[in-house]
């Protein structure tokens, strides 16, 4: 397993190479497009390894039984949100029956309003579906304490229990890839790297960011939405 993995580094280093000479790259970070390379490669085949062994037993629960279709999680598949506008992503978990909460950016911690670079609070809005404990969470304006997403983007997750607080990350049971259905770990400390201790290690957590998050389209300074 060690020497495949090592191989197959040294293939993808070779291929993120190449074509980090026709792909930007921002702030010091790899390009989007190089962290997808690496990310997909891996995760296709090999999905359920992506947990750590130690990873809670409710949180394993709940992905056996999003992934047999047992109802949790439901009203989030097939859902695509990535490329819409705030207002539009609204009105799509609106008609699908989701209950929307205004909220803000909260400490992961502390559960605390994190504050932006003009000491305000920054908007945040959950959408809950108690039903299924899906959990959207969406940032219309961004994060701009975040200097790796600070752009305006959109979260799918699953909670548990399914009637979680919505402004608990305990209670965040899992993450599902913005841009399909696949359920993946909520955090770094879950992920079972398997380019831990080599140089992919931090482009392959990088790819897993990517994957959770879909860019919200920006129409400007985007005020609040109606409910």
């Amino acid at each position: 397993m060690k020497k495949t993995l090592l191989l197959a580094s040294a293939l993808l280093l070779g291929t993120l190479s190449l074509r980090a000479q026709s792909v930007p790259q921002a702030q010091g970070q790899p390009a989007q497009g190089q962290r997808g390379v690496l990310w997909s490669a891996w995760i296709d085949g090999h999905a359920d390894e992506l947990w750590t062994d130690d990873a809670p037993a409710a949180t394993k629960q709940a992905v056996a039984e999003y992934n047999a279709n047992k109802g949790r999680g439901a009203s989030i598949r097939g859902l695509r949100l990535g490329g819409l506008t705030a207002a539009q992503i609204d009105e799509v978990l609106k008609k699908r029956g989701f209950t929307r909460h205004d909220d803000v950016i909260r400490d992961s911690k502390t559960h605390d309003p994190i504050l932006g670079p003009d000491h305000q609070p920054v908007p945040q809005l959950a959408y809950t579906h108690d039903d299924d404990g899906a959990l959207v969470r969406l940032k219309p304006i961004g994060d701009p304490t975040s200097k790796i997403r600070p752009q305006p983007d959109v979260m799918k997750a699953v909670r548990s229990p399914s009637d979680g607080d919505y402004r608990d990350f305990d209670q965040e049971a899992f993450k599902v890839e913005a841009a399909g259905d696949r359920a993946i770990p909520k955090w770094p400390k879950e992920i079972k790297n398997p380019y831990k201790g080599t140089a992919l290690e931090n482009a392959f957590l990088d790819g897993w960011g990517d994957a959770a998050h879909g860019d919200v389209k920006a129409v400007g300074a985007e005020g609040p939405i109606p409910k």
